[in-house]
């Protein structure tokens, strides 16, 4: 039973930090919080469950509300937050404001299209069970946790280990400097927030394929959750939002044995409060400067 729980703990943990390296890598080459994040993540579920439904296939169907998806996050930032950082102080309170706005507009545009009615969305991920120390063990757990670390592999390298990624780290550190390199920074951030949108959509196909649900309002407590995993490991680290979204996806799994499923939502929150209020910065976070 503990190990069960452990390894639910652990997905829903990895699930929560897909989503928030979204939050993070924007952050990370801006300096803002892309509020609109959580309603992309359900934009791209609502997009996936379409093409399957018109007979794409899963794997195109996916492929197509990847593309899609990211695509409308890199116009989100070319026709709405770009020019809004070009204005003089036109950064910090005026861009989380019209991020929260076009939040609500994705949502309500999701309502408008697909309707308020929960849909049934095909389980992908169930190979059927496992045996695990005589324990059985849903496939889906196990899958989205390969999914998930493949996934942040491969973000580890971009990052890292590519020129692409060294850019991103030097608009980070000091947006001037990296333009007068000769760093395109209008098509870095483009390309980041094509990622954002990108990792947004893996995250919800997995959690439309795991509850085997879609509806408008579902990224609204998991995206408050990622959010709070960025910010618990440190906003702008792609580690930091990985081990911030495992801490608290298995903390909650404890806490539902322990005091039952009543408050299972409130313990990202209590423990985010708990860890800024020694270490405000979060885990594996230091002081970033505002982008200019």
């Amino acid at each position: 039973m503990l190990l069960q729980q452990l390894l639910g703990g652990i997905s829903i943990g990895f699930i929560y930090a897909i989503v928030a390296v979204g939050y993070s890598l924007v952050f990370g080459v801006l300096g803002i919080m892309n509020m609109a994040h959580a309603s992309t993540f359900t934009l791209g579920a609502h997009f996936i469950l379409m093409f399957i439904t018109m007979n794409f296939g899963v794997i195109p169907g996916f492929i197509a509300s990847l593309i899609l998806t990211g695509i409308i996050n890199m116009c989100y930032d070319s026709f709405i937050l770009s020019p809004l950082r070009s204005r003089p102080g036109g950064t910090g309170i005026t861009v989380l404001i019209t991020a929260i706005g076009f939040n609500y507009i994705l949502q309500n545009l999701c309502l408008v299209i697909w309707g308020s009615e929960r849909k049934a969305f095909p389980n992908i991920f169930n190979f059927g069970t496992l045996q695990l120390f005589g324990y059985a063990i849903d496939s889906t757990q196990v899958s989205i946790i390969i999914v998930s670390v493949v996934l942040l592999a491969l973000l580890s390298y971009l990052l890292y280990g590519t020129n692409f990624g060294l850019a991103m780290r030097a608009i980070q550190q000091n947006m001037k400097a990296s333009k007068l390199m000769g760093i395109n920074t209008k098509i870095v951030i483009s390309v980041t927030f094509f990622i954002s949108g990108a990792s947004a959509v893996v995250a919800s196909f997995m959690v439309a394929s795991y509850y085997q649900l879609v509806y408008p309002t579902m990224g609204i407590t998991l995206g408050a959750k990622a959010f709070a995993s960025a910010v618990l490991g440190g906003l702008g680290l792609l580690h930091g939002a990985a081990v911030g979204g495992l801490v608290i996806g298995i903390l909650e799994c404890i806490a539902v044995m322990v005091f039952g499923g009543t408050y299972r939502d409130a313990v990202a929150f209590i423990i985010l409060i708990l860890v800024l209020c020694v270490k405000p910065t979060g885990l594996f976070g230091k002081k970033i400067d505002q982008k200019v």
